[in-house]
């Protein structure tokens, strides 16, 4: 499901589109290789890097040294993946990523993973915009192998 969307995404930004994707993949299921889960791809050749978690500590290093211009992460389940995608985002690479919940709303009122969308939520348990996403589309998985997208989330 997921995954294999998401390895299917990072394919082809990288075949029809050209660029450098790091794959970031804590379970290696969604990994372009079996054996790692950071790599980078351009086109057939694949650049293999030891196995690591995308954290704030080593986003910068390892996607900066691989030039990815794309991050594909499998997949956001806690607050500091939440911020390591963030920093990812920050220093202008796209982010394609799967996260652990049923539906946008779900994204937007859990609190390690509403930064994602731009929101925060305050003491008295409003909702407010923090800032920009970080992604400009959502899709979700729904029942039936069906997808649905939302646009715009901004």
């Amino acid at each position: 499901g997921k995954s294999t969307a998401l390895r299917d995404a990072s394919r082809a930004l990288s075949d029809w589109f050209g660029r450098v994707v790091a794959v970031a993949d804590s379970s290696t299921v969604g990994g372009m290789l079996a054996d790692a889960s950071l790599n980078a791809v351009v086109g057939d050749q694949a650049f293999v890097m030891p196995t690591v978690r995308l954290t704030p500590s080593c986003n910068h290093g390892f996607v900066q040294a691989l030039g990815a211009e794309a991050v594909l992460v499998d997949d956001i389940r806690t607050a500091e993946d939440s911020r390591a995608v963030m920093d990812v985002a920050d220093i202008g690479v796209k982010v394609l990523a799967v996260a652990r919940a049923r539906s946008l709303e779900d994204v937007v009122f859990d609190p390690e993973f509403g930064c994602l969308v731009g929101v925060s939520s305050e003491t008295s348990g409003n909702l407010c915009r923090q800032s920009r996403p970080i992604f400009d589309v959502v899709v979700e998985l729904v029942p039936g192998g069906n997808w649905h997208v939302h646009g715009d989330v901004a």
